[in-house]
């Protein structure tokens, strides 16, 4: 799965879309989405949500997105 494809699937959820419709639209699984979004839900609970959002939604945008205050982790 692309880093676009990822970045779409968190973007959706966000939308409030199901997973299932997610899967349909991404062209994966829904079992792919779920382990995709329980690392992403896991990835928030260490680093933070805003944090974890932006870092994985970077990918469908050109430019940098960085939050004030926020430091890039390596």
């Amino acid at each position: 799965m692309s880093d676009e494809d990822k970045a779409r699937i968190v973007m959706k959820r966000a939308l409030n879309k199901s997973q299932r419709d997610i899967a349909e639209e991404v062209g994966c699984t829904k079992g792919t989405v779920n382990r995709y979004l329980g690392n992403v839900k896991r990835e928030a609970e260490e680093h933070g949500d805003e944090e974890t959002f932006i870092k994985h939604i970077k990918p469908l945008f050109e430019i940098d997105i960085t939050l004030r205050g926020s430091q890039e982790r390596p």
